[in-house]
C-alpha cells in the first residue's frame, strides 16, 4: 500500500543522479570535441610544416583550424630539431618558408598545442586540473 507523497520522495532522490549522468555525458562530449579539434589543428599545421611553412604561418593555420574556442599564442610550441634532438637554427624568407643553415641536414618539426579546458559545470574536488589540460602534438620531417 503506497502512501501519499512516496513518488515525490523517490523522484527527489533519483532525479539528481539522473541529471548528473546527463550533464556528465554532455560535458564529456564537449571535452572530446575540443580534443578532436586540437588533433585536427595540429595535423593541419604538421602538413604545412613538412612543406617548410614558417612558424607564423603554422600558428595562423592552427588558429584557423580551431573552431568554437581560441588557443592562445603562448600555448603553441613549434621547434625544429635534427636527428639527434639538437635545436636547429633557421631563417624565414620573404616567401614565408623556413630555410636551415645546413640544407642537407635532416630536420624534424615538433608542434605542440595545449589548451586548458574549462568545464561548464562545477566538478567535485576529486578531479585534478591535469584532466582538463588538453594537449596535441605533431612530429614531422621537414622536406
Amino acid at each position: 500500500m503506497k502512501k501519499k507523497g512516496q513518488s515525490v520522495v523517490e523522484a527527489a532522490l533519483v532525479l539528481p543522479m539522473i541529471l548528473m549522468v546527463i550533464f556528465g555525458i554532455v560535458e564529456f562530449g564537449q571535452l572530446f570535441n575540443y580534443k578532436l579539434t586540437l588533433n585536427y589543428a595540429v595535423s593541419e599545421a604538421g602538413k604545412a610544416a613538412a612543406l617548410r611553412d614558417s612558424p607564423t604561418t603554422l600558428t595562423s593555420i592552427i588558429n584557423a583550424s580551431v573552431t568554437g574556442f581560441t588557443v592562445a599564442a603562448n600555448n603553441i610550441t613549434i621547434s625544429y630539431k635534427d636527428v639527434n634532438g639538437t635545436a636547429v637554427t633557421y631563417s624565414t624568407s620573404t616567401d614565408g618558408k623556413v630555410y636551415f643553415t645546413n640544407p642537407t641536414q635532416e630536420v624534424f618539426c615538433t608542434i605542440v598545442i595545449s589548451y586548458q579546458y574549462e568545464p561548464y559545470l562545477p566538478f567535485p574536488v576529486i578531479t585534478t586540473e591535469q584532466f582538463f589540460n588538453l594537449q596535441s602534438s605533431s612530429y614531422v620531417k621537414v622536406q
